[in-house]
C-alpha cells in the first residue's frame, strides 16, 4: 500500500446549499456571499468538534470526524447557527471504513454519505442507521426513521433517519407524547373496535336489506349514523377508556348532545322524504268484476326505468335486419313482467328520434340516444349489436348506460342459438345491472319470453314486420298481411292478435277486430300483465262498450304499477271522451307529481283548459312549459293561436315571431302570420304568402296544413274550383300518413263542398 494511503473508521459528512444553482443564475454575487458566509459559520464549528473539512465541492462541503457523535453534534450546531441566514444547508452523515490518500477520502462510506445528503429537508440532517445506533442516548436529539431508501450506486436499500433537534424535536416529542397519552387511554383500541362495529353493522344491514327486500337507504342510514356518532365514541373512549366507571365531564355533557343534534340534522337533511322501510308493499286492488285481490308491488321510489334502442345489424346481411327490432322487443317484453322496472322499446321512441333529425332505422349516435332517453324520463338506456357466427349462433354485445351522464354502466357479450333463451338471460342480467335485488329477481313471476310472445321464430318475424309496417312505415296493408301471417303460424300468439286489432280498428274493420278480441280474451294470460290491462281496457271500451269496466281496469293498473305513466294518460283520454275535462286535467297533474320531468303534461293541461274556455289558464300552462323548454316553439305556436282566436292580433303576431326566432322555417308560425293578414282582408298578400310557404314544406303533414289553409282562402273569396283543387291535394297528403278511417271521416265532413 502506498505510504500516503491508509484506511480508518470515520464519520463522513456531506453538505450542500439548497437551490444554489438557481441562485447563481439569478444573482451570482449573492451566491458567492452565501459561500463565504458558509465558511465563516461552518468551519469554526467543525473545528470545535474535532472535525476536518477535506474539500469544497462547488457549494458543498466534505467533512470527516473521528466519531458519529462529533459529526452529528457539529451538524446540529451549524444548522442552528444558520437559521438566521438567507440560505439553507442539507447535511448527510454516514460512518464506515474509508481510505485516506493525499488529503482526500474514498470508499463506500463516502458514497453512502453523499447519497444520504439529498434525502434531508432544507436545514435538516439525514443519517444512516449506523450513525443512528452510534448516537443513541448520547445527544439531545431525536432520530425518526424515513424508511428504507434506494441510493444510487448502492446495491441494497438502506434505512435513513431524520435528525430532529430544537423546535422540530419538541413538536415531534409533543406528537409522540399525545399518541402515548391516547394509547394509555385506550383511544386507538376503541377506534379499532368502533371501526369493526361500523363494518359489521354495514355488512349486517346490507345482508338484511338483500334478504328481506329492505330499502337500500336503510343501509346508508345506518352507516352514516354510526360514522356521524364517531366523535361521541371517541369522547367516551378518551374519558372512560382506562376505567369502567367515572363521572361525566363537562366536555362530555356538552359534546355528546351536540354530536347527537348534529347527527340528527345530518340524517334528516339526507334522508328526509326517503323510504327506509321495505322495497315492496301489499296493496288490495279491485278488478273489473269487483273481486278484491291482494298483491305485493314494488314501491314507486325503488322502481328502475330504461329504454332499449334498436340493435345494430353487424352481419352485413340485410335479410337479418328484422332482428334489429326482434331482440330489444323480446327483452323489453320479458322485463315488463316485473313491476320493479319500467321498460320501453324503440316503438316508443320513433317520434323522439324523428325530432332529432334521425330515423329509428338508423344506427344512432350515443349522444342522440342519451337525449332521447332523457326526454323519455328514464334513468338508463340500453343498445346493442349482433351478428351470427359460423355455427349459426347469435353473437350479441349489449351496453347499459346512465341517461344523465351517458357513461357506460356495463357492457356484456352473449352467445346462443335460441333468440328467446337469450332474451331471458339478458333481461335477468339487466335487472342485476340495474341493482334490483337477487331475492326479488328470484321470487317475481317471470315467464319465459316464448310463453308471453311465441315459441315460433317464423311467427315472431312476421309479427315484428307487422308492427314495423304499422308504426314505422305507416303501411296498414302490410301490417295486416304480416299480422295475419303471424297468427296463422301460431294461433295463440296474443301479442300478434293485439297488433291485428289495432290495424283492423284503424282501417274501420270492427267486425274483424271484435272476432279477434274473443280469441285474445281467452288467451290473455299469455301476455305480460301491463299489456293485459291495455287489451282488457280496449275490449271493455270497444267491444262491450262498458266504460265502467274500462275504468276499473285502469284503476287496477295504476295501483299495481303506480309509477307507470300510461294508465294515467289512458284515464285522461277516457275522461275526455266522457267530456269530464276537469278529471282529465287532474290525471295530467297526477302525472306531474309522479314525474316532474313530464313537461308535455303542461301542454295537455293547457289544451284542456282552453277547451273549457279558460284561456288565461291555458296561456299560463303554455308559458310554464315554455320556461321549462325554452328552445321549443310549441308553446308559442299555441299561445299565438289563442290570441288569434281572441282577435288580439298584435299579441298573436308577437308569439308567432318568437317561434320564427327559434325555428326560422316553422310552417305553423308562417301560416299564423298569413292568417293575421287574412283577417285583415289582405287576400292577395295572403295568397302570395301561402305559395311561398308551400315551397318551405317538407313533410305530408305540412303540405296538408298549407293546402287546407289555401282551400279556406279560396272558399272565402268564392273561387270554388281552386278551393276543391286544394282540398283534393290536402286529402292526398292526409292519406299518406293518417289511418284510413280518419281519411274517410274527414272526407265525409266536407261533402257539402262538392
Amino acid at each position: 500500500m502506498n505510504k500516503q494511503e491508509h484506511t480508518r473508521l470515520a464519520a463522513i459528512v456531506f453538505t450542500d446549499i439548497v437551490g444554489y444553482t438557481r441562485m447563481m443564475d439569478a444573482n451570482e454575487s449573492l451566491a458567492m456571499k452565501h459561500l463565504e458566509r458558509q465558511r465563516e459559520i461552518v468551519y469554526p464549528i467543525v473545528e470545535k468538534y474535532g472535525g476536518k473539512i477535506l474539500k469544497e465541492i462547488g457549494d458543498g462541503l466534505l467533512m470527516m470526524f473521528d466519531s458519529a457523535v462529533q459529526a452529528v453534534h457539529s451538524a446540529v450546531d451549524f444548522q442552528e447557527a444558520l437559521k438566521g441566514e438567507d440560505f439553507r444547508l442539507r447535511a448527510g452523515i454516514h460512518m464506515g471504513e474509508v481510505i485516506l490518500k493525499d488529503n482526500d477520502v474514498f470508499g463506500a462510506a463516502v458514497n453512502i454519505a453523499a447519497r444520504i445528503e439529498p434525502k434531508a429537508r432544507p436545514g435538516g440532517i439525514s443519517v444512516s442507521k449506523v450513525v443512528k445506533n452510534q448516537i443513541r442516548g448520547k445527544l439531545d436529539i431525536l432520530a425518526v426513521s424515513m424508511g428504507l431508501q434506494e441510493l444510487k450506486g448502492v446495491s441494497e436499500e438502506i434505512e435513513v433517519f431524520e435528525i430532529l433537534f430544537g423546535e422540530s424535536k419538541a413538536k415531534a416529542q409533543e406528537k409522540i407524547s399525545l399518541l402515548n397519552h391516547l394509547w394509555q387511554r385506550r383511544v386507538p383500541h376503541i377506534t379499532a373496535i368502533y371501526a369493526i362495529l361500523v363494518l359489521g353493522t354495514y355488512l349486517l344491514l346490507n345482508y338484511l336489506a338483500t334478504k328481506y327486500m329492505l330499502s337500500p337507504y336503510l343501509v346508508q342510514f345506518g352507516l352514516i349514523l354510526l360514522i356521524s356518532l364517531f366523535p361521541s365514541a371517541m369522547l367516551i373512549g378518551y374519558f372512560h377508556g382506562r376505567k369502567a366507571s367515572r363521572e361525566w365531564t363537562k366536555v362530555e355533557r356538552f359534546g355528546l348532545p351536540i354530536n347527537l343534534v348534529v347527527s340528527a340534522v345530518l340524517l334528516f337533511s339526507i334522508f328526509n322524504g326517503k323510504d327506509l322501510g321495505a322495497m315492496n308493499e301489499s296493496v288490495n286492488v279491485v278488478d273489473e268484476d269487483g273481486n278484491v285481490i291482494e298483491r305485493e308491488v314494488s314501491k314507486k321510489e325503488f322502481r328502475k326505468s330504461m329504454v332499449i334502442f334498436a340493435f345494430e345489424n353487424q352481419s352485413n346481411d340485410p335479410e337479418l335486419d328484422w332482428l334489429k327490432y326482434a331482440f330489444p322487443f323480446a327483452i323489453d317484453h320479458d322485463l315488463i313482467q316485473d313491476g320493479a322496472i319500467r321498460s320501453g322499446t324503440y316503438l316508443e321512441l320513433i317520434q323522439s328520434v324523428n325530432n332529432e333529425g334521425y330515423s329509428i332505422k338508423e344506427n344512432l349516435p350515443i349522444s342522440v340516444k342519451q337525449k332521447v332517453a332523457h326526454n323519455k324520463h328514464v334513468t338508463h338506456f340500453a343498445s346493442g349489436g349482433f351478428t351470427i357466427n359460423a355455427n349459426g349462433e347469435y353473437m350479441l354485445d349489449i351496453e347499459l348506460r346512465n341517461t344523465t351522464t351517458s357513461k357506460l354502466v356495463v357492457k356484456r357479450t352473449y352467445q346462443g342459438s335460441n333468440l328467446f333463451d337469450l332474451a331471458d338471460q339478458i333481461s335477468i342480467q339487466l335487472k342485476r345491472d340495474l341493482s334490483i335485488p337477487d331475492l326479488h329477481i328470484e321470487e317475481v313471476k317471470d315467464l319465459p319470453v316464448s310463453e308471453i310472445l311465441t315459441g315460433s321464430m317464423d311467427a315472431f318475424k312476421e309479427y315484428i314486420l307487422s308492427i314495423n309496417a304499422r308504426f314505422i312505415d305507416n303501411d296498414f296493408k302490410k301490417a295486416k298481411v304480416f299480422g295475419e301471417s303471424a297468427v296463422a303460424i301460431d294461433d295463440r300468439f296474443v301479442m300478434a292478435y293485439g297488433q291485428l286489432i289495432d290495424v283492423y280498428i284503424s282501417t274501420n274493420n270492427k267486425t274483424a277486430s271484435d272476432k279477434i278480441f274473443s280469441i285474445v280474451m281467452q288467451n290473455l294470460i299469455r301476455a305480460p300483465e301491463p299489456i293485459q290491462f291495455q287489451l282488457k281496457h280496449a275490449y271493455y271500451l270497444l267491444v262491450q262498450q262498458n266504460p265502467d269496466k274500462a275504468f276499473a281496469v285502469i284503476k287496477m293498473w295504476k295501483e299495481l304499477y303506480s309509477s307507470d305513466i300510461q294508465p294515467y294518460q289512458m284515464a285522461a283520454r277516457l275522461y275526455e271522451l266522457k267530456n269530464e275535462i276537469r278529471n282529465a286535467i287532474n290525471e295530467f297533474k297526477t302525472i306531474l307529481t309522479l314525474d316532474q320531468g313530464r313537461h308535455d303534461s303542461y301542454l295537455s293541461i293547457a289544451r284542456l283548459e282552453f277547451s273549457l274556455g279558460n284561456k288565461e289558464e291555458a296561456i299560463k300552462n303554455y308559458e310554464k312549459y315554455a320556461s321549462l323548454q325554452p328552445n321549443s316553439a310549441t308553446p308559442y305556436i299555441a299561445i299565438g293561436e289563442i290570441y288569434f282566436n281572441m282577435r288580439k292580433l298584435d299579441l298573436a303576431k308577437e308569439n308567432y315571431e318568437k317561434v320564427l326566432l327559434i325555428e326560422f322555417d316553422n310552417i305553423n308560425a308562417s301560416l299564423g302570420l298569413a292568417n293575421i293578414d287574412l283577417i285583415k282582408g289582405e287576400y292577395t298578400a295572403v295568397e302570395k304568402r301561402y305559395k311561398e310557404i308551400i315551397e318551405m314544406t317538407t313533410t305530408p303533414q305540412e303540405k296538408f296544413r298549407v293546402f287546407s289553409e289555401m282551400y279556406e282562402l279560396y272558399s272565402i273569396i268564392g273561387q270554388m274550383d281552386n278551393a276543391i283543387q286544394y282540398l283534393t291535394l290536402a286529402y292526398e297528403q292526409f292519406a299518406s300518413y293518417s289511418e284510413p278511417i280518419n281519411v274517410i271521416i274527414n272526407k265525409s265532413l266536407n261533402l257539402d263542398v262538392y
